[in-house]
Order: structure tokens, then sequence, then C-alpha cells
């Protein structure tokens, strides 16, 4: 994806921020008292999100820093709304924000891309917590895991092919944008 974007999108490739510190990880793995999938800490440790730039189809990758931010804010609104804590693990849809969930990416209109972290289904599936619909997973496939949803945008990038209806589309200015088909 990097050489994609310094070739195409040179714009949204400057606006890769720098690689995480494993320090910074740890810590955000303590905060949270969430351990961070290796996929997770192995994008944090290539770059710390993808500043204001949407790299994974309408979402932005967030830093550790707002991935720390956007979990406890999440968190606060689950409590304040009088919602479990956890959710019962058998499940695809949920009413709300679970604690053992990592939001990732964001659309910064409330909605997140998370990474699932209860051991009891598949580790670290992908799914999307809508701030009015609450959590959906097995949406598509492309949305098994986090390796699998960044070689999705890879593919989509190299081919420029549809890929769950995200076309990615580069601005005059050098800027990755994505458009539904």
């Amino acid at each position: 994806m990097e050489s994609w974007l310094a070739a195409h999108a040179p714009a949204t490739h400057r606006e890769l921020a720098p690689p995480a510190e494993r320090a910074d990880i740890a810590e955000a793995e303590r905060a949270l008292g969430v351990p961070f999938p290796p996929s997770l800490v192995e994008s944090l440790s290539r770059h710390d999100g993808s500043g204001y730039h949407e790299l994974v189809f309408m979402y932005r990758l967030l830093s550790v820093a707002e991935i720390v931010d956007r979990a406890t804010m999440c968190r606060r609104i689950r409590r304040e709304a009088g919602l479990p804590r956890e959710h019962p693990p058998d499940q695809d849809v949920y009413d709300g924000w679970d604690d053992l969930w990592i939001p990732f990416a964001t659309d910064d209109c409330g909605n997140h891309l998370v990474l699932d972290q209860r051991s009891v289904r598949a580790p670290a599936r992908v799914g999307l917590d809508d701030h009015e619909q609450g959590g959906r997973f097995g949406v598509h496939p492309v949305y098994r895991s986090l390796p699998t949803l960044l070689d999705a945008v890879a593919h989509a990038l190299e081919t420029g092919e549809v890929v769950h209806h995200w076309e990615p589309i580069v601005t005059s200015e050098g800027e990755l944008e994505w458009e539904v088909e």
C-alpha cells in the first residue's frame, strides 16, 4: 500500500504517521485492559495512524492515542446508557459497545471499525460499530480480520477494482478517496 500511495496518491502518503513506539502500544493495552492483536501491533509499528486521510474505505486509521481516547469515550457512553459491559459472544449484532472491542479506524462521524478481542469467537475479527445501530460482525468476508481487510484495500488500490462496494479514487491533489459503487 505504501509504494502505491507514494506513486499515485502522494498527498495521502505524506500524511502517514511515523511508527508508534512499542512502549506507547503497551501503555494503551494497560489503559484499556485489553491486549492488542499482533496484526494491530504490526500495523501501528509501521504507521501510528493515517492522519486525516481515509485509508480503509471511508475510515481513517487511528493512532495509539486515538484508540485509547475512542475506546474510553465509547465505554463512557455505554455506561451512561446503562448497557452491559460485555455481550454474549455467540451473536453477530449488538446493541452497543463491548469493552473487549478495540477501535482501530473511524469515519469521524461516531462510527468505528473494531477488533473483537473476545476469545470465544474468531479472535481479532473486524466489526463495524455504528453509533446509532450498534455493532455488527460478519458483514462481508473482507472484514474477517485486519490482515484480510488491509489485503483487500491493497488489492483495490493496485487493481482499481471495487471491493465490497468501495472504489479507490485519486483526486487531482494526490489524495486517496473512496467512492461507493
